[in-house]
């Protein structure tokens, strides 16, 4: 699954291949060009009231076996910070992107 983020929003690409995928367990990252690798990243899928935090690494995560289990609708939010001696210089937290699991 290719997720877009821009400094607002994130989108899912829709694309010919992924609209019919199946056993999907990664998420690969598209960032806005203001999102730098100086960046600290990170995923949250929260489905059922529950959050799942993983860490974007090479514009990468695993989508965690616990939303994989489950049916509903998953709620995909990133985050990403940029940090100068424990200190936040910048955050973008854009709007979030919605799928379903089977």
């Amino acid at each position: 699954m290719i997720v877009k983020v821009g400094t607002h929003e994130t989108s899912i690409k829709k694309e010919l291949v992924n609209e019919q995928e199946i056993n999907v367990t990664k998420c690969t990252f598209e960032f806005a060009e203001e999102i730098t690798e100086d960046f600290v990243k990170e995923a949250y899928f929260t489905l059922n009231g529950k959050t799942y935090k993983q860490v974007i690494v090479n514009n990468e995560c695993d989508i965690p076996q616990e939303v994989l289990a489950k049916k509903g609708t998953v709620v995909l939010g990133v985050t990403a910070k940029l940090i100068e001696n424990k200190k936040v210089l910048k955050r973008y937290n854009p709007s979030p992107s919605y799928f379903n699991t089977l």
